[in-house]
Parts: C-alpha cells; structure tokens; sequence
C-alpha cells in the first residue's frame, strides 16, 4: 500500500496543530516532500523546524 497522506503537526505560538497534508516519502534519498502555498503552516515550522508526520494506512481517500 502507497501512503500519501499524512498529519503534520507543529507549533505555533506555543500551541500545537495539526493539519492533513499530502506528501511523497523518496526512499531512496529518505527525505519526505510535501508542499503549501506561503501561509499559517509555512511560517510556523520556519520560526520552528520541530515537527512531525504521522501517516495512517488508508485503502481509499472516498470512504
């Protein structure tokens, strides 16, 4: 199964949130690309970089 999407979750005036994102896991480079457009998300994880993916096994994005 492909997993593309995921829960980032991150901080912003110390408070912790959480937002659906889609992403690519490159497991030969092992690095996970995702993108956004500048905004709430962009400017929280530049003032802080600690954050985290978490990824659920899903079979379909309709249901």
């Amino acid at each position: 199964m492909l997993n593309y999407i995921g829960n980032l979750s991150y901080i912003y005036r110390d408070r912790p949130f959480i937002a659906p994102i889609t992403y690519f896991f490159d497991i030969e480079k092992k690095i996970i690309i995702g993108y956004s457009a500048e905004g709430h998300k962009i400017n929280a994880m530049r003032r802080n970089s600690n954050v985290s993916l978490c990824v659920t096994d899903i079979d379909s994005v309709n249901e």
